[in-house]
């Protein structure tokens, strides 16, 4: 039996069967038809007919290059309409031509785009992108500057804390210790012979004496502490009465300034005045002397008219 072509496998467009949608889904078929068909063939070869003839006798070797054939060309069936499907596409072409070449966007597109995207931002918040700085970065500066203010002083309230356990803890331990010392001390006083009790004596005392020193270098430190937060807080009032102290005089040298200043006005005005007054009577003082020369100047003339 011979394999039938990719041809005679498409479906026949009956009014009884539905249209295929698109050609790629028509070379599909066709290419699912052909691989069928190779199959078929490659089953038929590998029987054997009876017949008149007799039976039809192949070797193992042609069996085999025969399915071998027969499955190589349907695979290369497939990727021929794959390869149509693929080129027939036409968003895969379209992907392909937006894609271009592979790599990076250069460094000032990149920056060119950024600086496009704020500015886009900028003017939908209705601000400029030179001015996007002025009051929001200094905000943003502002709440990062007062949380870290605010990690800052919950990290010291914390390690205050851990110390102050501590050394509560050290002292309660050296104070039990002592405690301890105390009791078998006075045990070894009611139950032991006495040169073990001498021997043990001094041990006892010396670690009293450790132990006690260890309290008093606490108490010392604590002390120590207490001072220091005192001095600190006489400092900071001391500092605050001096600063009060420099805007309270630099308040008295500007009032006494501002007084100067409204001396020096008024005296200028009445200077002014005065002056203004002089120029008024000079002025006026000339009109009447022009005055009375014209008159003079009128009669003269009269006078030398009707002689």
């Amino acid at each position: 039996s011979r394999s039938r072509s990719p041809s005679s496998d498409l479906p026949r467009l009956t009014p009884g069967l539905a249209r295929p949608k698109s050609a790629s889904a028509l070379l599909r078929r066709s290419a699912t038809a052909a691989t069928l068909a190779t199959l078929k063939s490659s089953r038929s070869l590998s029987r054997s007919p009876s017949g008149k003839g007799g039976k039809l006798k192949r070797s193992k070797s042609a069996h085999s290059k025969a399915e071998k054939g027969g499955k190589l060309g349907a695979l290369a069936k497939l990727k021929v309409a794959a390869k149509a499907v693929r080129a027939g596409s036409k968003w895969k072409a379209a992907k392909k031509r937006a894609k271009g070449k592979k790599g990076k966007m250069p460094k000032k597109q990149a920056q060119d785009k950024i600086q496009a995207m704020f500015a886009a931002m900028g003017e939908r918040r209705g601000l400029k992108w030179h001015g996007f700085n002025a009051a929001i970065i200094q905000r943003w500066i502002r709440i990062i500057l007062d949380r870290k203010n605010f990690a800052v002083t919950a990290l010291q309230a914390k390690f205050r804390g851990d110390a102050e356990r501590k050394r509560i803890a050290k002292m309660h331990k050296a104070a039990t210790m002592m405690g301890a010392a105390v009791r078998g001390w006075y045990h070894r006083m009611t139950y032991e012979p006495a040169t073990i009790i001498k021997r043990n004596l001094r041990v006892t005392l010396a670690v009293m004496k450790r132990h006690r020193l260890e309290m008093m270098r606490y108490f010392y430190h604590e002390e120590r502490l207490a001072s220091a937060i005192v001095l600190q807080r006489w400092s900071r009032g001391n500092a605050a009465r001096t600063l009060i102290a420099f805007w309270n005089a630099q308040a008295t040298l500007i009032e006494a300034a501002y007084r100067e200043h409204l001396t020096l006005h008024k005296a200028s005005r009445n200077v002014q005045r005065v002056y203004r007054g002089h120029l008024g009577r000079v002025h006026v003082q000339e009109i009447k002397s022009a005055t009375t020369l014209q008159r003079q100047v009128r009669m003269f003339l009269a006078t030398q008219l009707f002689k």
